[in-house]
């Protein structure tokens, strides 16, 4: 039985600590901070732009890629990878964008504007924007 509460209000406290009442003892309980994972608005956005970052390089260089080719090139370019040694053999890992939080998110939104418009002189619409 696994139970997560996120505490924003005292009717959901009063609820953990309700939880944790009933709970049989040599159970765990573990508390930390809530880091959000990225928002539906961050992910809607970082695949418009990858679209449009893939008919912009169509249309200025002929070059076809698709939006998950350019996701894990830029993944590549702006997500360090954390080195995994198993039975004597080291891989690199890199996080998925599913697993960043919302900062982690919208740094690595910044790092792909800043690229877009200092390497391929295209300025990705903002948030509220409509693509031009």
């Amino acid at each position: 039985m696994k139970r997560k509460f996120i505490v924003q209000n005292e009717s959901i406290r009063d609820r953990a600590l309700a939880a944790v009442r009933e709970l049989p003892l040599g159970m765990e309980v573990a508390i930390k901070p809530h880091k959000s994972s990225r928002s539906l608005q961050q992910n809607n956005l970082y695949w418009k732009w990858l679209d449009i970052i893939r008919m912009h390089i169509a249309d200025s260089t002929g070059k076809i890629f698709s939006a998950e080719e350019l996701a894990e090139w830029f993944k590549a370019k702006f997500l360090p990878a954390r080195i995994v040694e198993i039975d004597g053999e080291a891989i690199p890992c890199r996080r998925t964008t599913t697993k960043l939080n919302t900062a982690e998110m919208a740094a690595y939104l910044d790092a792909i504007d800043r690229y877009c418009i200092d390497s391929l002189g295209l300025y990705l619409p903002q948030p509220g924007q409509e693509a031009a």
